[in-house]
C-alpha cells in the first residue's frame, strides 16, 4: 500500500471527511489566512498571557 492509500485509510478510519474536489480551495486558503492573522494580531499579540494554558483558555472567548 502506498503512502497516499495509507493516509486516506487512516483518515477515513477516524471518520474524518476529506474534500478532494479542489473547488473553492483558493478562497478557503484566503479565509483561513485572514482568520489566523486576525487571531494573532488582535488577540494573541495584544494580550499579555502569563502561560500557554491561559492563552488556550482565553481563545474560546474570541
Amino acid at each position: 500500500m502506498d503512502w497516499y492509500s495509507r493516509h486516506m485509510h487512516l483518515l477515513l478510519a477516524k471518520k474524518i471527511q476529506v474534500g478532494m474536489d479542489g473547488l473553492g480551495r483558493v478562497f478557503n486558503n484566503i479565509f483561513i489566512e485572514q482568520l489566523w492573522r486576525k487571531v494573532k494580531y488582535e488577540k494573541i499579540y495584544l494580550s499579555n498571557f502569563q502561560s500557554v494554558q491561559k492563552t488556550y483558555a482565553d481563545q474560546g472567548l474570541f
